[in-house]
């Protein structure tokens, strides 16, 4: 009912207003040139109905009378006086400011509308003069400065994540960006709280923000009602704010103020600058909770919808001009390069950056008008030279088309080309339009915007770190040439903002620094095209010249320039250059740099070109891996998507949030339930393997274990993780075995394309097709997922394995974030590759040690004995977990030789480590820098491990759990990020040897390396001739009882197959 009124009230007022306009023009009367109208719609009309952009429609008024210094139109039933004269609008604005200091009001301040009706911008007369002049300070270049850092973390946030978009994930929404940039910028600055709206897309703040400011949406009768009939608007309770949002940030503040002066709790933002003012004036000048929200939320206002809008054109520009961009990375670049803190005040004295945001301001103002209300009888001069002068009485109203006057060619040349050079410092001296009138992006006179300085900082700071990070390339979804979405005030793209984002390498950002320069050089110096081109040969010298010197020279002094003490290096091959020419063997070459300054907490090295920071302290070890993991919580990613799919998206690969959820949804698969399940599996697989090694004679007894043990390793994984049944010791070249061995065995071939990818940007590995893993094998394991998947899901097949746990997950990790089928092939690939390779490897380190300490091999064989008869033979779990001394054996084994030699982390947000030495200073590493930890170094240092060198097992008999929770023993990594399938490979290993052991002993033999020397090809470990070795079957004596399964020895008690379990 109450609808239905309100339209017919609506209707009616269209027909009087429009008799009303019909016999009162002012514009007609006067002899002004005026633009026609529509009856309640005005001349704007065309906007309103969403024909043309607010922007282009204003153009277009402006246009109307090119030589009127002022023209009319309505506002829908509003007479407005638009002054097309910037010397006018000074006048207007600076000058008889007293008879113009208000902006038109469209709610009347006693209205439910708090958070538009109360705020600076639409406060009148005194009570704006008060208001303005207790937010003054909250925006001075003191309490910005003091703001720029929370600004500058927001920022890197968002680098971070463009940065590290896959590339079919890469082409972004960037107003979506930007505005949860602005969100989470005016939610720290402005209330002091913390929220990452990249990460959690729909918090509150920023959809009841969003809502609030979206009045794009609002109906179209609602919006007529507000501006036509606000006091009708008023009576009948429409707002354009929902009571919703209004009483949360209302509640927000008041929450906020009451916790900071219970607690005394201070914070450089504005709400605090709002509770010191408070605290300063009397009680009857008392600014109340709804005074404060109301200010916060211009600020607001300000921060979201206009500076994302300003950032969103800004990056379309850049993009569109790819020359303006390399000019700009050259600058930032100039900023990385001297390795000095990013400061306010170097992003401040970004000139060029300055000068692109100016250009932006000027061809896209977001709010493309700003008014006045005449408060007493203004003259205007004459509209044109021969006319009288125009009186504005009291209650009339003035726009000064912002967009129009920037886009008219008499103030700045070619208005509708991007070119941020009219506004560097050479051409604003001569630039009228600069130091003159005719550019207002924030408004003119005492009524301009409060916070533009904290605008153009906050658009500043976001584009430094986005562009030292990202290049920015249009892609289809990008409109060329711009066009203006029709609806709404606001400027903004018709289709959005739609870029593909790049990542920047190191190499890539010096290679454009350069670009740029010389641009700028030759466009400076450069008189003709064949000048150009010689030149252009010239400049391209010079500048592979220099990145030569960077490349070869001065990045290998990284270091030296910091004072950390630094193994040596070769350039391109780094520190490990005598691994990589295969003079030493990876891991004992890390154990050298480790020994080198034995007196440090960490040292530098170079892994191929990149600096890392190798940590040798294991306390520090611990508080960056655990303590400070949000710090570190990434390895150094390598390998691209789009070319090693089943490396790029495992889950050591995996970074940021993406890891976390994939973490979370594995887990599962390694509980202790999980492995009893696996274990009979396991148990099976490997009866199987000690009936073959039993049943070896003569010549055949002689084996290279390594090729046995992966034979074992590849049908454990076949079964546990794909659900496939494999025999491998009879079907020797069976598929699953041969590709999975390639796949996962780093030779010399794959060890030079590994070492490639760690030289060349990912970018470029991906041009060149580079692939650690044949497409062959990669399409062999997608297809074998794939039909397991179909077969189970069309049959009803429920297997307890890795493949059924994650076809469960549909539907558990939320819209846009389910597991594809290369997302699951991935995570069934990285098991087999720790199962396969890693696992295999120890069972090889273990038997080899075994083998050549007799005593050992024979403590074993007794636990093995005296667990069989204990139980009459039966193998189960909970019997092989309690073996005290075969887990001691394998510990033992890991220590000495664990398969990843050193484990990584990246640094995503600035860190304090503490002093290298006594009496030197901190040193603080940046977002993007690598450590290493030296599992394998620290794990044969005599301070840690008397007689490191010794296979020693009874170090691990005491207390096994502080012996590996001591941050000493770090073979499966350390922290939230240490190899999630440990169990797994610790119980595979367990049954394998137990089976081997109980049926045969191993004996050295002519082909056996004592002692042994590891492989110098390749990065994994290995021994330099292999695991040889002659088994031969055990003997038992029925007197001592020890039961050997699978022979007729004491079959009266212990059968020939052992029981299930």
């Amino acid at each position: 009912m109450m609808a239905i009124f309100a339209l017919l009230l609506i209707v009616l007022g269209i027909l009087g207003s429009y008799h009303l306009l019909k016999s009162q023009n002012p514009f007609k009367e006067h002899g002004l040139p005026y633009k026609s109208y529509l009856p309640i719609l005005g001349s704007t009309w065309e906007s309103i109905l969403r024909r043309k952009s607010f922007a282009v429609v204003i153009q277009e008024i402006y246009n109307l009378a090119p030589s009127a210094r002022y023209v009319g139109f309505y506002n829908r039933t509003t007479p407005i006086v638009m002054i097309r004269d910037p010397e006018l609008i000074k006048t207007i604005a600076v000058k008889n400011f007293d008879a113009f200091r208000n902006h038109r009001t469209v709610n009347d301040t006693q209205t439910d509308d708090v958070l538009l009706s109360g705020n600076l911008l639409l406060l009148r007369d005194n009570r704006w003069r008060e208001v303005r002049s207790l937010n003054t300070p909250a925006f001075s270049t003191s309490k910005i400065r003091s703001m720029y850092r929370s600004m500058s973390e927001i920022a890197i946030n968002v680098a971070r994540y463009l940065s590290t978009l896959a590339p079919g994930q890469n082409i972004v929404e960037m107003k979506d960006i930007f505005t949860r940039y602005a969100n989470d910028v005016f939610a720290t600055c402005a209330f002091g709280i913390s929220v990452d709206s990249l990460s959690d897309r729909e918090n509150k703040f920023y959809e009841l923000g969003r809502e609030a400011l979206d009045i794009h949406s609002t109906p179209i009768l609602k919006l007529i009602l507000i501006f036509a009939f606000p006091k009708l608007a008023r009576r009948l309770g429409v707002s354009l704010v929902s009571k919703e949002a209004t009483n949360f940030f209302t509640r927000v503040v008041s929450e906020n103020i009451k916790m900071r002066e219970e607690k005394g709790i201070t914070r450089p933002d504005f709400i605090q600058a709002m509770i010191d003012k408070r605290n300063g004036r009397g009680r009857d000048d008392e600014l109340t909770v709804e005074d404060i929200t109301a200010q916060a939320f211009v600020f607001f206002f300000g921060g979201f919808e206009t500076t994302s809008g300003l950032l969103s054109f800004a990056v379309h520009e850049l993009a569109a001009n790819p020359e303006i961009q390399g000019k700009v990375h050259a600058e930032i670049d100039r900023v990385l390069v001297s390795n000095n803190e990013i400061t306010f005040e170097r992003v401040n004295g970004l000139m060029y950056l300055d000068a692109v945001i100016n250009e932006t301001l000027r061809m896209y103002p977001i709010i493309p008008i700003t008014d006045r209300e005449c408060s007493k009888r203004f003259e205007l001069p004459p509209v044109l030279p021969d006319a009288k002068p125009y009186v504005l009485k009291e209650g009339s109203h003035v726009w000064f088309p912002i967009y129009a006057i920037q886009r008219d060619p008499r103030y700045f040349e070619k208005p509708d080309c991007f070119d941020p050079d009219r506004f560097l410092d050479d051409n604003k001296k001569r630039s009228d339009a600069f130091n003159g009138d005719a550019y207002m992006p924030f408004g003119a006179g005492p009524r301009n915007c409060i916070g533009n300085r904290f605008s153009m900082m906050e658009t500043k700071v976001a584009l430094f770190h986005i562009l030292a990070k990202c290049r920015l390339e249009v892609c289809p979804k990008t409109t060329i040439p711009m066009e203006l979405r029709k609806r709404g005030v606001f400027l903004t793209a018709k289709n959005g903002f739609w870029l593909r984002i790049v990542p920047r390498h190191p190499v890539t950002i010096h290679i454009y620094q350069f670009r740029g320069e010389i641009i700028t050089y030759l466009e400076q110096e450069n008189e003709s095209k064949t000048m150009l081109d010689s030149w252009s040969i010239t400049a391209a010298i010079v500048a592979v010249l220099a990145i030569a010197y960077y490349q070869l020279i001065w990045k290998y002094k990284h270091f030296e320039r910091i004072g950390i003490p630094c193994y040596h290096s070769i350039p391109l091959l780094g520190s490990f250059w005598e691994a990589v020419i295969q003079r030493n063997n990876f891991a004992e070459i890390s154990r050298k740099i480790y020994n080198s300054y034995p007196d440090t907490k960490y040292m530098g090295m170079y892994d191929t070109t990149t600096p890392v920071l190798l940590i040798r302290d294991t306390e520090l070890i611990k508080a960056i891996s655990v303590k400070h993991f949000e710090q570190f919580p990434d390895h150094r990613s390598f390998q691209n998507e789009a070319t090693d799919p089943l490396f790029a998206k495992n889950l050591f690969a995996l970074r940021g949030d993406r890891w976390r959820e994939i973490r979370n949804l594995l887990s599962p698969a390694f509980t202790s339930s999980k492995m009893k399940s696996m274990f009979i599996l396991m148990r099976d697989c490997a009866k199987e393997y000690g009936d073959y090694f039993a049943s070896l004679t003569g010549d055949e007894s002689t084996i290279e274990l390594k090729d046995a043990f992966t034979r074992y390793t590849n049908d454990v994984i076949a079964t546990c993780a794909f659900g496939v049944e494999v025999n491998s010791m009879k079907d020797r070249k069976n598929k699953f075995y041969v590709y999975g061995r390639e796949g996962t065995t780093f030779g010399s071939w794959a060890s030079i394309k590994f070492f490639v990818t760690r030289v060349l940007p990912v970018s470029v590995c991906t041009l060149l097709r580079i692939r650690l893993i044949r497409k062959e094998i990669s399409d062999f394991f997608i297809d074998l997922v794939s039909t397991t998947i179909k077969t189970r899901e069309e049959k009803g097949i429920v297997r307890p394995d890795m493949i059924q746990l994650m076809m469960e997950s549909k539907g558990k990790l939320g819209a846009g974030k389910e597991m594809s089928m290369i997302d699951i092939c991935a995570q069934a690939f990285v098991f087999f590759f720790g199962g396969f390779e890693s696992t295999s490897t120890l069972m090889c380190f273990a038997a080899y040690e075994i083998a050549v300490n007799e005593d050992i091999q024979r403590r074993l064989q007794n636990e093995i004995d005296q667990v069989l008869e204990e139980r009459d033979g039966e193998v189960t779990y909970a019997a092989v977990n309690e073996m005290k001394f075969l887990d001691a054996i394998i510990y033992e084994a890991l220590r000495m030789y664990p398969v990843v030699v050193a484990t990584d982390r990246v640094c995503m947000k600035p860190f304090e480590l503490p002093p290298n030495r006594p009496g030197e200073k901190p040193y603080l590493l940046k977002e993007g820098d690598n450590v290493w930890f030296p599992i394998y170094a620290i794990q044969r240092d005599p301070q840690y491990y008397p007689e490191p060198d010794k296979f020693d097992p009874d170090r691990f008999l005491n207390d096994t759990k502080q012996m590996i929770n001591s941050g000493l023993f770090l073979t499966f990594g350390i922290g939230p990020r240490m190899c999630i399938g440990n169990r797994f490979a610790m119980l595979e290993t367990k049954v394998l040897l137990f089976h081997l052991f109980a049926r045969c002993n191993l004996v050295p033999c002519s082909k056996t390396t004592i002692p042994m020397k590891l492989n110098r090809k390749g990065f994994s470990m290995t021994a330099e001739n292999g695991f040889w070795f002659k088994i031969e079957p055990r003997s038992a004596k029925k007197e001592e009882k020890i039961a050997v399964p699978g022979t007729t020895m004491l079959i009266d008690k212990i059968p020939d197959r052992y029981p299930d379990n």
